[in-house]
Protein backbone atom coordinates (compact mmCIF):
# COMPACT_ATOMS: atom_id res chain seq x y z
CA UNK A 1 0.00 0.00 0.00
CA UNK A 2 1.51 3.28 -1.16
CA UNK A 3 0.14 6.63 -0.04
CA UNK A 4 0.11 9.06 -2.95
CA UNK A 5 -0.25 12.74 -2.12
CA UNK A 6 -3.04 14.33 -4.15
CA UNK A 7 -3.53 17.82 -2.68
CA UNK A 8 -1.99 20.13 -0.13
CA UNK A 9 -4.37 22.38 1.75
CA UNK A 10 -3.42 25.91 2.84
CA UNK A 11 -6.38 26.62 5.10
CA UNK A 12 -9.95 25.57 5.60
CA UNK A 13 -12.85 24.66 7.83
CA UNK A 14 -13.91 21.25 9.15
CA UNK A 15 -17.70 21.43 9.47
CA UNK A 16 -20.17 19.19 11.32
CA UNK A 17 -23.65 19.66 12.77
CA UNK A 18 -22.23 20.63 16.17
CA UNK A 19 -19.01 22.46 15.44
CA UNK A 20 -16.79 24.28 12.96
CA UNK A 21 -13.09 23.59 13.38
CA UNK A 22 -10.56 25.83 11.59
CA UNK A 23 -7.32 24.32 10.32
CA UNK A 24 -4.27 25.84 8.69
CA UNK A 25 -2.64 22.95 6.79
CA UNK A 26 -3.58 19.56 5.47
CA UNK A 27 -2.48 16.77 3.16
CA UNK A 28 -4.88 14.60 1.17
CA UNK A 29 -3.50 11.28 0.00
CA UNK A 30 -4.85 8.30 -1.90
CA UNK A 31 -4.32 4.82 -0.51
CA UNK A 32 -5.74 2.25 -2.95
CA UNK A 33 -8.82 4.36 -3.73
CA UNK A 34 -9.46 5.50 -0.15
CA UNK A 35 -8.79 9.18 0.53
CA UNK A 36 -7.05 9.86 3.82
CA UNK A 37 -6.74 13.39 5.16
CA UNK A 38 -4.20 14.69 7.70
CA UNK A 39 -5.22 18.06 9.14
CA UNK A 40 -3.34 20.40 11.45
CA UNK A 41 -5.91 22.25 13.57
CA UNK A 42 -5.44 25.81 14.88
CA UNK A 43 -3.89 25.67 18.32
CA UNK A 44 -6.66 27.85 19.78
CA UNK A 45 -9.16 25.04 19.23
CA UNK A 46 -9.28 22.48 22.07
CA UNK A 47 -9.10 18.94 20.63
CA UNK A 48 -9.30 17.38 24.11
CA UNK A 49 -13.07 17.88 24.00
CA UNK A 50 -13.32 15.58 20.99
CA UNK A 51 -10.71 13.02 22.01
CA UNK A 52 -12.16 12.63 25.55
CA UNK A 53 -15.73 12.27 24.29
CA UNK A 54 -17.41 9.58 26.45
CA UNK A 55 -20.59 9.24 24.36
CA UNK A 56 -18.74 9.14 21.01
CA UNK A 57 -21.03 11.87 19.73
CA UNK A 58 -18.17 13.62 17.87
CA UNK A 59 -16.78 10.37 16.47
CA UNK A 60 -20.11 9.31 14.94
CA UNK A 61 -20.82 12.60 13.13
CA UNK A 62 -20.22 13.12 9.43
CA UNK A 63 -17.84 15.96 8.68
CA UNK A 64 -17.31 18.12 5.60
CA UNK A 65 -14.31 20.16 4.57
CA UNK A 66 -14.31 23.47 2.72
CA UNK A 67 -10.77 24.56 1.97
CA UNK A 68 -8.29 26.21 -0.36
CA UNK A 69 -5.46 24.21 -1.93
CA UNK A 70 -1.90 25.43 -2.31
CA UNK A 71 -2.71 26.38 -5.93
CA UNK A 72 -5.54 28.67 -4.64
CA UNK A 73 -8.29 26.37 -5.89
CA UNK A 74 -11.43 25.49 -3.96
CA UNK A 75 -11.86 21.97 -2.58
CA UNK A 76 -14.90 20.45 -0.86
CA UNK A 77 -14.99 16.96 0.67
CA UNK A 78 -17.96 15.34 2.40
CA UNK A 79 -18.54 12.08 4.27
CA UNK A 80 -15.47 12.34 6.50
CA UNK A 81 -14.95 10.51 9.77
CA UNK A 82 -12.17 10.57 12.37
CA UNK A 83 -9.62 7.79 12.48
CA UNK A 84 -7.14 9.34 14.93
CA UNK A 85 -6.75 12.52 17.00
CA UNK A 86 -3.45 13.67 18.46
CA UNK A 87 -4.36 16.65 20.71
CA UNK A 88 -0.85 17.67 21.80
CA UNK A 89 0.23 18.01 18.13
CA UNK A 90 -3.13 19.56 17.05
CA UNK A 91 -3.30 16.85 14.40
CA UNK A 92 -6.38 15.00 13.12
CA UNK A 93 -6.45 12.01 10.77
CA UNK A 94 -9.62 11.38 8.81
CA UNK A 95 -10.88 9.12 6.05
CA UNK A 96 -13.36 10.05 3.34
CA UNK A 97 -16.39 7.91 2.48
CA UNK A 98 -18.01 10.59 0.34
CA UNK A 99 -17.13 12.66 -2.67
CA UNK A 100 -14.57 15.32 -3.44
CA UNK A 101 -15.25 18.45 -5.51
CA UNK A 102 -12.24 20.36 -6.84
CA UNK A 103 -13.01 23.75 -8.41
CA UNK A 104 -10.35 25.65 -10.32
CA UNK A 105 -10.60 29.35 -9.63
CA UNK A 106 -9.66 31.66 -12.48
CA UNK A 107 -6.83 33.99 -11.58
CA UNK A 108 -8.23 36.84 -13.70
CA UNK A 109 -12.01 36.81 -13.29
CA UNK A 110 -12.52 40.03 -15.29
CA UNK A 111 -10.81 38.62 -18.37
CA UNK A 112 -12.38 35.74 -20.28
CA UNK A 113 -10.32 33.41 -22.42
CA UNK A 114 -12.09 34.59 -25.63
CA UNK A 115 -10.65 38.10 -25.38
CA UNK A 116 -7.26 39.04 -26.76
CA UNK A 117 -4.70 39.70 -24.05
CA UNK A 118 -4.14 43.39 -23.38
CA UNK A 119 -0.66 44.86 -23.42
CA UNK A 120 -0.05 47.68 -20.95
CA UNK A 121 2.98 49.88 -21.36
CA UNK A 122 4.43 53.09 -20.00
CA UNK A 123 6.21 55.66 -22.12
CA UNK A 124 8.70 57.93 -20.38
CA UNK A 125 9.65 61.15 -22.16
CA UNK A 126 13.20 62.36 -21.87
CA UNK A 127 14.56 59.14 -20.37
CA UNK A 128 18.25 58.83 -21.10
CA UNK A 129 19.98 55.60 -20.31
CA UNK A 130 23.64 54.84 -20.83
CA UNK A 131 25.03 51.35 -20.98
CA UNK A 132 28.63 50.40 -20.40
CA UNK A 133 30.68 47.27 -20.39
CA UNK A 134 32.42 47.36 -17.00
CA UNK A 135 32.98 44.37 -14.76
CA UNK A 136 34.73 44.54 -11.42
CA UNK A 137 36.24 41.39 -10.00
CA UNK A 138 36.77 41.26 -6.25
CA UNK A 139 38.31 38.22 -4.63
CA UNK A 140 37.36 37.87 -1.00
CA UNK A 141 36.88 35.20 1.60
CA UNK A 142 34.87 35.79 4.77
CA UNK A 143 34.56 39.50 3.95
CA UNK A 144 38.33 40.02 3.67
CA UNK A 145 39.90 40.89 0.34
CA UNK A 146 42.47 38.31 -0.80
CA UNK A 147 45.68 39.75 -2.22
CA UNK A 148 46.40 39.04 -5.85
CA UNK A 149 48.66 36.19 -6.87
CA UNK A 150 50.69 35.73 -9.97
CA UNK A 151 48.66 34.80 -13.02
CA UNK A 152 49.57 31.13 -12.98
CA UNK A 153 46.90 28.96 -14.51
Amino acid sequence: MINTEIYRIKEGLLISEKSKIPFYFGIISDNDGVYSIDLYIHEEYNLDEISNDVNDQYWELDYNIECITDENNSLEIDGLSFTNIIPHLSKVKMVSHGKMKHTIIKHFPSQTFDEDPKLHYLELEGLQMKFCNFTEEIRSRGGNVIRGFSNLK
